[in-house]
């Protein structure tokens, strides 16, 4: 009615930010506001006045359709500071705020104070507001929105084969050029539809040919971004050579600089260059990997980012094993980049689902994409949604069900169908669920960064720091700070081998690199942040030590949930066998679950067997029948992890792993050095690290920082590679696909 009038609506569907729900809104809003734009006009234009998400960017898909003309954020409750703060997170949107506007502006200010006051208010807004440029938000779009990409890159080889699909047979064109200018009307058509736009689609990939060609009158590439908000990529690769050692390598692209100038200066973001792997030979895939990095080094190089495509032959005999290998030398691959370069992966669907979560654990890696490979859209988009974090770049499954011979109706409602089919399966995981299918089913290790009053001087020492290096508590724990800090931001230390950090109550309350420890190891490493809540052992009573009473347990879970902590970890210690005690441990630990999991965490139970226990293996074996029996009363849904120490009888806890609301087995490496806890994990199928002293091993505060680095690759290197092996298919055969 208000657009009737020719005017322009602001729609403000306020979210509570008290609500308890608040992330859960908003996503629901999200898909609600989406529908409704897609029934409004081509000409209708409107503006969301919007709470701040729990999600940074979640809003982006709103900024990509066409009918949205901006995204403002309401302060919502919010003071100055924090709304500016949590506004500087969201790309593209711009403040409308009322309370957080005025505040501090008083009647009894004079009118010098008045202006002063409305001046700082403005200015601080207006920073947080500032627009920023195509690049910049190109790649926030391409990294973070939900959505899909669209391979639209068809080449000589695959033109035919395209337009056949497409209805276009070989009589109706004559020679390369027709067929071409062909292809090109099959791509216009689909751009140019009222329903390929930037709400669903993030980015196209363009075929060289089309970069030179215009559509709507305008070049390709400027079109696409300027009128559907769809990032422009570029397939630089030439085809594929023949086929030696069992893959097929990219062609020579002798004129590659050329190419990427042209690029650039068409306004592309990036580009795509395809290889294939047919079966598992080393020497094959290495060439492969290696003949990737080269060419993303010279894409990089000219300030383009870079998609790499070794795709695996969906029909090789051998193609989990190919997926493997291929991974371990693109985690490779990744290690050898400087820390700002970033890069695309388009992979095939992987036979283990969720093999790909390293990859999305480095820093380097900005998407991890599909290809459909052959699938059929069902299948293909069936199989990503088993893929947690990974989203579509299809072709043929995106084209499906589209003829020349089409009505524009028809025409429309077909790739209406075919994005959203694809968007739903390309759905981007909230924090929480993204978090649950790393802690299920990736390969690596717990990093145990949690030393408390007890253990922290101890720590200090091997970490060659001495007592006299600090006076009182206060110091102390900024000395265990800093080195927690300097081990987390070292460049080594990242979520393609490390799972999760357990940290202290005290980190979690500092700052990392300028913003809180949880959100800094989520955001910028990858890794899961759990939160130690005991607060020490008790005394020895029947052979065990309890946890000390907790009084201010739900407070400190409340502060841990609003920290962005994924779960807990609580510790007691069994010393000898006693069944009355180890009863008593059992129960404890599952009474405290109980209440994390109440809060919506997930709670790591560690009763810790001492390894020097002379009964240790009768206590082993009393402690695996009574978890058992506490986990044969949680209920369905209700997730837990177990820290234990390595057993006595390797794979002893195999019937843990079994049990549904399992998530996890980890071992605590309990006073072994490191080699000897990695040899004895590497005996217990399933088991991952969760080590504190054995992986600190070897640091010191003197290092340089090449050394430094050095001692945390071998670690985390050492404790990876006895963490794996069976532990993620073991995982992923109970609990399927995230």
């Amino acid at each position: 009615r208000v657009l009737a009038k020719g005017l322009v609506p602001i729609l403000e569907p306020e979210v509570d930010i008290h609500a308890s729900d608040k992330e859960a809104c908003e996503r629901l809003l999200l898909d609600s506001l989406l529908e409704g734009l897609r029934r409004l006009g081509l000409d209708d234009k409107v503006i969301f006045k919007l709470t701040l998400p729990t999600q940074p960017n979640l809003y982006l898909p709103l900024m990509g359709h066409p009918c949205t003309l901006r995204v403002v954020a309401l302060s919502g409750g919010h003071a100055r500071k924090e709304a500016c703060k949590m506004l500087a997170y969201n790309t593209g949107m711009i403040a409308s705020f009322s309370r957080a506007f005025t505040e501090g502006m008083l009647v009894t200010q004079s009118e010098e104070d008045f202006t002063k006051t409305v001046d700082e208010s403005c200015e601080a807004i207006f920073k947080a507001s500032r627009a920023l440029g195509r690049k910049e938000m190109q790649l926030v779009k391409v990294q973070q929105q939900t959505g899909f990409f669209l391979a639209l890159d068809m080449s000589g080889c695959s033109t035919p084969e395209a337009l056949r699909r497409y209805g276009v047979g070989h009589l109706s064109y004559s020679g390369q050029v027709e067929m071409m200018y062909k292809m090109h009307e099959m791509r216009s058509r689909i751009i140019k539809n009222q329903k390929f736009d930037g709400s669903r689609v993030v980015a196209a990939i363009l075929f060289e040919g089309t970069i030179d060609s215009q559509i709507g009158g305008l070049p390709s590439a400027t079109y696409l971004w300027e009128h559907k908000r769809v990032v422009p990529f570029l397939k630089i690769d030439t085809g594929l050579a023949e086929e030696g050692d069992g893959v097929q390598l990219m062609k020579e692209i002798p004129a590659l600089d050329e190419v990427l100038d042209r690029g650039m200066a068409a306004g592309i973001f990036g580009t795509k260059g395809r290889s294939m792997i047919r079966h598992s030979d080393q020497q094959g895939i290495k060439a492969v990997v290696q003949q990737q990095f080269d060419i993303a080094r010279r894409v990089l190089a000219k300030g383009l980012v870079p998609i790499l495509e070794p795709e695996v032959d969906i029909h090789a005999s051998d193609k989990e094993a190919c997926e493997r290998l291929l991974l371990d030398m693109l985690l490779e691959g990744l290690r050898q980049l400087p820390p700002q370069e970033m890069v695309i992966f388009r992979l095939t669907l992987p036979t283990q689902p969720n093999l790909y979560l390293r990859l999305m654990g480095h820093p380097c890696t900005l998407r991890v994409l599909a290809l459909s490979g052959g699938y059929g859209r069902e299948e293909a988009c069936k199989l990503l949604a088993q893929n947690t974090g990974m989203i579509a770049c299809f072709s043929r499954a995106f084209l499906e069900g589209m003829l020349v011979t089409q009505s524009e109706e028809d025409f429309t409602k077909t790739l209406d169908e075919s994005c959203e089919a694809i968007f739903q399966a390309s759905r981007s995981p909230g924090r929480k669920e993204m978090q649950l299918a790393k802690v299920r089913q990736q390969e690596g290790f717990f990093a145990a960064l949690d030393q408390s009053g007890g253990s922290t001087r101890q720590a200090l020492r091997r970490y060659g720091v001495d007592d006299k290096a600090y006076t009182g508590e206060a110091e102390m724990m900024d000395r265990i700070h800093e080195m927690r800090s300097r081990i987390i931001t070292n460049p080594k230390f990242d979520g393609s081998r490390v799972v999760a950090a357990i940290l202290f109550e005290a980190t979690m309350d500092r700052e990392i690199g300028g913003v809180p420890s949880a959100q800094f190891l989520w955001e910028e490493k990858r890794v899961v942040p759990f939160l130690k809540i005991d607060k020490g052992l008790a005394e020895e009573k029947d052979g065990v030590q309890l946890m000390k009473d907790m009084p201010a347990l739900d407070d400190l879970l409340d502060r841990a949930v609003a920290a962005g902590i994924f779960g807990t970890k609580e510790r007691s210690v069994i010393k000898h066998f006693n069944q009355e005690g180890i009863k008593a441990i059992v129960q404890q630990q599952f009474d405290i679950a109980r209440r994390v999991l109440a809060k919506g965490l997930v709670p790591i139970l560690e009763p810790e067997v001492d390894i020097h226990a002379s009964d240790k293996e009768a206590c082993e074996r009393l402690l695996l029948d009574l978890l058992l029996e506490g986990l044969g009363q949680l209920a369905p849904e209700d997730w837990v992890v177990f820290k234990l120490t390595l057993p006595t009888q390797p794979d002893l806890y195999l019937p843990l792993m079994q049990h549904p609301c399992t998530l996890r087995v980890l071992a605590l490496s309990g006073g072994y050095a490191r080699e000897e806890a990695c040899k004895l994990l590497a005996q217990n199928t399933g088991m991952i690290a969760s080590f504190s002293r054995a992986f600190t091993e070897g640091l010191q505060d003197e290092q340089s920082e090449k050394d430094f680095s050095k001692t945390v690759d071998a670690s985390c290197e050492v404790i990876f590679q006895a963490s794996r092996g069976h532990a993620a298919s073991a995982s992923s055969g109970r609990h399927g696909g995230a």
